[in-house]
């Protein structure tokens, strides 16, 4: 062989060993996630969201492929349909089952009725992963697996799971959280080749995190119900996702992963919004939760009226406070607006369900007492000092204001126990012992809107 031939030859075995190792073996990855459903089971009033559409669109998602996660980021229970309601949430997780959810964390609404309900209602998620690393039982150990690693097309993705801070439940202090977070970072690195937070947390702190954790590839957040539309980058190069609430979007993001390299590469990350006018539902999910409001709360579907515009929760609290004098049979009716009314009436066909999601959970239960008229004075002028808020006062004939009553002068009074104790007890200047009131909330605040909707 001449020299200029072995020249020739070995120039080109230097460019293919060149081509050989800089070539990954890139796999793809999808990863779907949801956080902050709090049980809104039904498709939504406003043409977006419900599990039988995301159901749906996950299920789409999945035709076919074998690279997709799908994760949740807590906060199930709460703050939505009836019949998630009287159910506990159980029905919500039963639903949530058909979905086949690869690793869950929890959320501090998700202990709404304690750690024995919550852990039965995991139990029928089939078999997904519930990691969470900053939660302690009552002797101060994990409460749950604080992670799980998982392969989906020959990828090793590593899940830790975080929840915020709450009082339903033993919760490591922030500086715990991030050491712990750390250490769980470290012993999983050099088994996994992707290392995924599932954090019940907001952007703010994922970000935080982000820094103390730089091995972390991606964020999936919830808490804050923020709407992410674009994926969020930290200093450490890892990505911030979430997903809003309540089902309206179920977040996807494409990564893909070289195993040898354990290069991880952001391929594409969104939102996409639970239309229902773009995504065909679960029809089997969609007459499991008519059977089972058939069940539990026929009433849920009947009819009250049409809104044509909607009503606030200023504009409700106050027909509320009416409605509560009225079927009550007292003087005056209080309902605080910011704590007890979560959402707001949608304009268009309006049920007796669509009363109960805008405050019918928080306000379920009322109560009655006799107070003086200087004690009513006073609770309003507490709420405008402490900044917490104003309360509607109103009697059966239309809305009063604490400084019209007569100081002096006995009034038999009705609103959510829920307001009582979390702001009437603070101004109360001697021991009152309120009665339950039959009526409900939701059975209130329904009557009183068939009459304002029809003299509309």
């Amino acid at each position: 062989m001449s020299g200029k031939t072995f020249r020739m030859a070995m120039f080109l075995w230097l460019i293919c060993l060149y081509v050989t190792a800089g070539w990954a073996d890139f796999r793809s990855l999808v990863i779907l996630h949801t956080n902050d459903l709090h049980d809104h089971v039904r498709p939504d009033y406003d043409g977006r969201g419900g599990l039988p559409y995301m159901a749906g669109y996950i299920a789409r998602e999945r035709a076919g492929r074998t690279d997709v996660l799908l994760l949740d980021a807590g906060d199930v229970m709460e703050k939505g349909d009836l019949v998630a309601h009287l159910t506990q949430s159980k029905f919500t997780y039963e639903l949530l089952g058909r979905l086949n959810y690869d690793a869950v964390t929890v959320g501090n609404h998700d202990f709404a009725y304690g750690w024995p309900h919550l852990r039965a209602c995991l139990d029928l998620l089939q078999g997904a992963h519930v990691v969470c690393a900053n939660l302690l039982d009552d002797q101060g150990q994990p409460l749950t697996a604080p992670s799980a690693v998982l392969e989906k097309n020959r990828i090793r993705v590593a899940i830790i799971g975080l929840i915020t801070d709450t009082d339903d439940a033993k919760v490591l202090p922030w500086t715990k959280t991030v050491t712990a977070l750390q250490q769980e970072v470290e012993r999983l690195k050099s088994r996994s080749d992707v290392l995924v937070v599932l954090a019940h947390l907001g952007k703010r702190e994922c970000l935080i995190l982000a820094e103390a954790c730089p091995d972390v590839h991606l964020f999936v957040g919830g808490h804050a119900h923020e709407v992410l539309l674009e994926p969020v980058k930290a200093d450490s190069g890892a990505w911030i996702v979430q997903a809003g609430s309540y089902g309206e979007y179920v977040g996807r993001v494409e990564l893909e992963v070289d195993p040898e390299s354990r290069k991880v590469l952001l391929k594409s990350a969104e939102l996409v919004p639970m239309d229902h006018d773009k995504i065909q539902p679960d029809e089997a999910m969609l007459a499991a939760i008519r059977e089972r409001e058939n069940q539990v709360c026929p009433e849920a579907s009947e009819v009250l009226g049409r809104s044509e515009t909607g009503m606030g929760v200023g504009q409700l609290a106050r027909l509320a406070a009416r409605a509560f004098a009225r079927k009550g049979k007292a003087d005056i009716g209080c309902c605080h607006t910011g704590l007890i009314f979560r959402d707001s009436l949608p304009a268009g066909v309006v049920d007796r369900n669509a009363v109960f999601r805008t405050g019918g959970q928080r306000g379920e239960k009322l109560v009655s007492a006799q107070l003086r008229g200087q004690v009513l004075r006073n609770y309003q002028a507490y709420l405008l000092k402490t900044k917490k808020g104003l309360t509607a006062m109103a009697t059966a004939e239309g809305d009063i204001a604490a400084d019209r009553l007569d100081a002096n002068r006995g009034y038999r009074v009705v609103m959510p126990e829920r307001e009582w104790n979390s702001r009437f007890l603070r101004v109360l200047d001697q021991a009152v012992q309120p009665e339950p009131v039959e009526i409900t909330f939701t059975d209130a605040l329904a009557e009183e809107l068939v009459t304002e909707l029809d003299s509309r």
